[in-house]
């Protein structure tokens, strides 16, 4: 598959893509009559929301080769639904994080054919990855903490008072986990956003921090260099939530 995305964004890649994808949902899962969807933890809902986005595009995709349709007008639909469905994956308030569950949950095939590297055996290790090692770790502190939302600063420890990322770096990745208990291994964790001037706002989903028992966020961190090596995370930063 071209790209390095995960639900790829050309027309000719995500059709079949999300096509494999539902196919592959919809099958035996490992105790059938249960299906895969059940095996990674989907809801029923977010089976059938995926299912509805794969007839969206076999429809739109046989307009495009119908000479009778306004081709311009039904690519522009083609763009609007994979821009959707990738918001509904990974959109950083609102996504339901669905390929992250099939990293978690799935196997290798499954992964293989959801495009999902990262998390699993199949992503490079940074040691087999071209490019220099990445030696430093960036420092995290909340500088702002109010009801639904906290302001992360990350900064190289070398030079506190400046936002700008060390030479060579490309990427400040930022991750997350909300939860009453720490986390117990990384894959728990979420990416929320690339503290590219020095700072992340971190908007906490309502439904995730409110209820009757006490939940707090936790915060890691990690260059990525410009020929995509990653480097160590910071230890986790425990973080109160105000609701």
């Amino acid at each position: 598959m071209s790209g390095t995305a995960r639900i790829p964004k050309k027309v000719k890649d995500f059709v079949p893509y999300l096509d494999d994808l539902d196919d592959l949902q919809l099958s035996d899962g490992s105790t059938p009559p249960a299906k895969k969807w059940e095996d990674w933890s989907w809801s029923e809902e977010e089976s059938e929301k995926i299912t509805e986005y794969r007839e969206a595009a076999d429809v739109l995709f046989e307009k495009l080769s119908n000479k009778k349709f306004i081709y311009t007008e039904i690519r522009d639909e083609m763009k609007t639904l994979i821009k959707n469905v990738r918001s509904y994956d990974n959109d950083k308030l609102t996504g339901h994080h669905l390929l992250d569950k099939i990293a978690l949950f799935g196997t290798m095939s499954d992964c293989e054919t959801a495009n999902v590297k990262r998390g699993t055996p199949l992503e490079l290790s940074p040691s087999h990855k071209k490019g220099d090692k990445v030696t430093k770790v960036p420092v995290m502190e909340v500088v702002e903490y109010l009801p639904g939302r906290h302001k992360i600063k990350v900064t190289d420890p070398e030079t506190p008072k400046s936002r700008a990322k060390p030479v060579g770096i490309k990427f400040v990745r930022v991750y997350r986990f909300i939860g009453s208990e720490e986390p117990t291994k990384f894959s728990q964790y979420t990416e929320i956003d690339n503290a590219e001037n020095g700072y992340v706002i971190s908007e906490l989903p309502e439904s995730e921090t409110t209820g009757s028992t006490k939940v707090w966020a936790w915060y890691r961190s990690r260059y990525e260099s410009n020929q995509g090596v990653e480097g160590t995370l910071t230890a986790p930063l425990k973080v109160g939530i105000i609701s």
